[in-house]
Order: structure tokens, then C-alpha cells, then sequence
């Protein structure tokens, strides 16, 4: 934010900028581009694990393809070697958009850029220039979020200065007040900013609250009808619940079985993996059984993650009527370890959770995945076994004793090593 103001500070137009599904469109052989050049990866499209003279961008494209069918669009969204691979590709769009626009100012953030011009003319020629940068990476803007306005513009999105200015009272009783018209005020901004993460923002803010351990009850209820509100935050509700739980707070158990079912019935027949994972989590860590109705629609489900998190479940007696896995079984074949459901077919047997009719002998008689087994490679951990929540952080503020959790201190670690400054700062 300091920097953001130090870099509007006599400038006239503000250009932002947003790469249009930056993920799913990457090009795979724009790694070895990026790395290596265009013209000198186009003119050598070996790898150096086949040759001494190979590309290690060309083994990059490979693997990513590989972890994917073979297909040359899109990389996984979400892990930590996507943030890197992506970083890779922009950081050498920034090297040639900085080349052909010197003294720029401004940064990119992820897939969004803020650059600042003192007159209209340079910032569209700036912006045209961009579109060509990133069109030779077989990247586009999203025109929905790309514009050039003229400054002065707020610093922050207007919910963030709505929500920063709520505080939470030190009192029991004031805190308690304060906590329902914070999340009123949440929900309402959440429909005013249908396309902003005001919900994901507003939950985000008791990762480092301290709230009364009397509140908790309340807080955690809050926090169930924010997950149904917006399921994709269920999984900032959920970790938040589950570190209060594990420290002895009171959080609603009822409210979160209830809240689990809805979520789990709701979403498993649409194949909405990421929501019905997070609730099956949730349900583990806090120790609720799953209902008939859950267990029914969880047996349909076409997702390796979700099995296996089901069965997990069912191993640690949490569906009473048992899985119907007739589905998951069908899976357990050789030639499905290549397949989308290659993780299902490499983990269930290996659990122990699912017995596959010919034996798991095909894990093991397999060249590559015959390797990661006989060397204990797992890509999936038993929710029992993770590390369970930090111990408890005590704030003392007069004579109210306060919890809280603590700091993300690896997300801003990894939004720090992702943010490429420009210009002077670059």
C-alpha cells in the first residue's frame, strides 16, 4: 500500500491490467520461452534429461504435460509450483514489457498489474505494448479488468475500507455486539461486491483477532453461515474452527454437522470437489459422523481427493451405513494410474481403504509408479496424522485474557517473493 501511493504521488493516469485466466491458459512451452529465450527453445526442443545439450525449461514443459494427459494449455492452480512456473513466465513478460517501456512505474501483483503515467498518450501506448508482450507468451487481458482511468483513485477496494474501519470492542459483552454487526456488515458488502472476495477478506481478519474465549460459540456459528453464505471460503472458516476446537474453545459441534451436511449434500452432485473436500475435512477434524443422505451423495462422487477423503472417514467410523464404493473399485486398474483418477487408483490400496479385485500388485508392477511406492511416496496423508493446530497464543489486554491464532506467515512469505516491483524498485 506505502508503495502503491509512492507511485501515483504527480502521476495523472492510473493503467490497470488483469491476465485473462492467467492459469488455465497458460501455454506449456512458454516456460522454455521464458527461460531460455523464444528463438533458442523453438530451435532446441530437448531436455536435459535426455541430453547434455538439452534446454531445462524443455524438461520443465515436459513433467508439467505430463502431470496433465499431455496437454500444452492450462497448469494446476493453487500448487506452490505453479506460483513458481507462472512467476517464471511473467517475470520474463516484465523484462521485455520494462525493455521496450523504460522508467515505468508501478508493479504487478500475481496476474495484475498497476502502472502509473503523467499523460493519457503514454499509458494506451504502455497498454498496447503489454498486449503484445503477453500475446507473445499466448497470454491476453481480461478487458473486464483492464482499463485506464485517471487519478486520483482509492488505494484500496472500497469493502476493505468499510471492514478496516469495524473494531472489535475489548469488553465480553461489547466484543460480542461488535462480532454479529462485523459479519452483518460483511454479508451486506459481500452483496453489494458480488464479484469481490469480501467474505474470504472478512473471515481472513480473525486469523489474528483476539476474540474472548465466551465468544467463541458465537464467533464460530458466524463463521458456519459464512461458509454456506460463500462456499469457496470454507476453507478459511474451517482451519480457523478447527484450531479453536483443538485449543479447547467452544465451537457450536451441532452448528458444524449441520453446516458439513448442507455443504456435502449441496455440492457433491454438482462435482464441486473443492467444498465438499473442505467439509469432509472439517467433519474429520472435529469428529462428526456423516449422514445417510451425505454418505449416499459421497458415493457418486467423481473425484480422487473426495474419495479418498471419504474413505478416510469411513475408516475413522464417521459413516455408520458405509460407502457404497462400488464406483472407486472399477478405478483400481493399471491403466488408471495414467488417467484422471490416477490418484485414487495409486493411494486407495495403498491405505489399505480399498482391495482391489486382481490385488494392488499393479502399483508396484508399474515402471514409474512401482518407483514411488517401493520409496514410500505418498501423495495423500490420512487426516489423523497431520500436525494438529499451533499451540495457544495468550494476549493480554488489562485484565481480559484473549486467543488468537497465529500469522500467516507463510502466505505473506510467498506474496512477498511473487511481487515484482517496477522501475526503481525493480
Amino acid at each position: 500500500m506505502r508503495q502503491r501511493c509512492l507511485d501515483r504521488a504527480g502521476a495523472r493516469f492510473l493503467l490497470k491490467a488483469d491476465i485473462d485466466q492467467f492459469y488455465p491458459t497458460i501455454y506449456t512451452h512458454s516456460i522454455p520461452w521464458a527461460l531460455h529465450g523464444k528463438e533458442i527453445a523453438k530451435s532446441n526442443r530437448m531436455g536435459r534429461l535426455r541430453s547434455k545439450s538439452g534446454l531445462f525449461g524443455n524438461d520443465l514443459d515436459s513433467l508439467v504435460r505430463n502431470c496433465q494427459d499431455d496437454q500444452t494449455k492450462g497448469i494446476p492452480i493453487s500448487p506452490d509450483t505453479s506460483f513458481i512456473i507462472g512467476e517464471v513466465i511473467l517475470s520474463a513478460c516484465d523484462t521485455e514489457f520494462a525493455r521496450r517501456v523504460p522508467n515505468v512505474r508501478g508493479f504487478r501483483i500475481y496476474d495484475d498489474y498497476e502502472l502509473v503515467f503523467d499523460n493519457l498518450g503514454p499509458a494506451e501506448a504502455a497498454l498496447s505494448v503489454l498486449q503484445s508482450v503477453l500475446a507473445g507468451f499466448e497470454l491476453s487481458l481480461n478487458p473486464r479488468k483492464t482499463g485506464i482511468v485517471q487519478l486520483p483513485q482509492s488505494h484500496e477496494e472500497e469493502f476493505v475500507q468499510d471492514l478496516r474501519q469495524l473494531r472489535l470492542s475489548s469488553g465480553k459483552k461489547g466484543q460480542e455486539d461488535d462480532i454479529v454487526a462485523y459479519f452483518d456488515s460483511v454479508f451486506s458488502l459481500a452483496r453489494k461486491f458480488p464479484t469481490e472476495p469480501v467474505v474470504a477478506y472478512g473471515i481472513g481478519r480473525f486469523k489474528n483477532q483476539g476474540v474472548h474465549e465466551a465468544n467463541w460459540e458465537l464467533l464460530s456459528a458466524l463463521l458456519l453461515e459464512a461458509a454456506l453464505f460463500e462456499p469457496g471460503c470454507i476453507a478459511a472458516a474451517a482451519t480457523l474452527l478447527d484450531a479453536a476446537h483443538a485449543r479447547g474453545l467452544e465451537v457450536r459441534l451441532d452448528l458444524a454437522r449441520r453446516t458439513i451436511e448442507s455443504l456435502i449434500v449441496r455440492h457433491a452432485p454438482s462435482g464441486h470437489g473443492s467444498e465438499v473436500a473442505w467439509a469432509l475435512w472439517l467433519a474429520m477434524r472435529l469428529e462428526q459422523p456423516l449422514s445417510d443422505d451425505a454418505i449416499k451423495k459421497l458415493s457418486s462422487v467423481e473425484d480422487s481427493f473426495v474419495a479418498l477423503l471419504a474413505l478416510n472417514a469411513e475408516a475413522n467410523g464417521l459413516c455408520k451405513t458405509g460407502l457404497d464404493t462400488s464406483r472407486w473399485e472399477g478405478r483400481l486398474r493399471q491403466p488408471e494410474l495414467y488417467g484422471d483418477q490416477w490418484l485414487l487408483a495409486y493411494e486407495a490400496p495403498k491405505g489399505g481403504w480399498l482391495k482391489p479385485s486382481a490385488g494392488c500388485g499393479y502399483v508396484e508392477d508399474d515402471e514409474a509408479f512401482g518407483y514411488l511406492s517401493e520409496n514410500g511416496v505418498h501423495f495423500y496423508e490420512p487426516v489423523e496424522a497431520a500436525v494438529k493446530a499451533p499451540p495457544e497464543l495468550e494476549v493480554p489486554v488489562g485484565e481480559t485474557r484473549l486467543v488468537t491464532s497465529e500469522a500467516g506467515s507463510q502466505d505473506a512469505l510467498v506474496s512477498s517473493l511473487l511481487q515484482t516491483p517496477w522501475g526503481d524498485y525493480w
